[in-house]
């Protein structure tokens, strides 16, 4: 069951981040809205820090700027480029992730094995610090 929760949670953070498509002769009305970049003072985390995955605190954090991160890259992407298809979406992610993950000095194999490994303490973690829950929600929300 943890293994479902997390990987569904994995799926959610990709697959939320994709651009959608306009429909054909949808015209661009609206302007597009600004990615807030004001991540939480006390997330220290920022990319290129090398970092050792050995707590929950470090894990979440690491979360958190990485949803930052993805919606940040996905208003890049699609300011300079309209006609991105979803398959050029996803691999541009996933390659921008692999360089999120190294600037860090970790892979996100590693930092997907931390999750399986310490499930509990991460769920436990964020129980008793609702800021980094607030922060988690608030950065799925940008």
């Amino acid at each position: 069951m943890k293994k479902y929760l997390f990987w569904l949670v994995i799926l959610s953070l990709v697959m939320g981040c994709t651009p959608k498509k306009k429909e054909l002769g949808e015209e661009n009305t609206e302007s597009k809205p600004a990615v807030a970049t004001q991540i939480p003072d006390f997330i220290k985390i920022r990319p290129g820090d090398k970092i050792v995955l050995n707590s929950p605190q470090v894990f979440w954090e690491v979360t958190i700027l990485l949803n930052y991160e993805q919606k940040k890259w996905l208003a890049e992407n699609t300011n300079t480029n309209e006609n991105i298809s979803d398959e050029e979406a996803y691999l541009y992610l996933q390659n921008k992730r692999e360089e999120f993950f190294q600037s860090l000095g970790i892979s996100e194999d590693i930092y997907n094995q931390y999750s399986f490994d310490h499930y509990q303490k991460i769920q436990d973690f964020l129980e008793k610090n609702p800021q980094y829950k607030e922060a988690y929600e608030a950065s799925q929300n940008l």
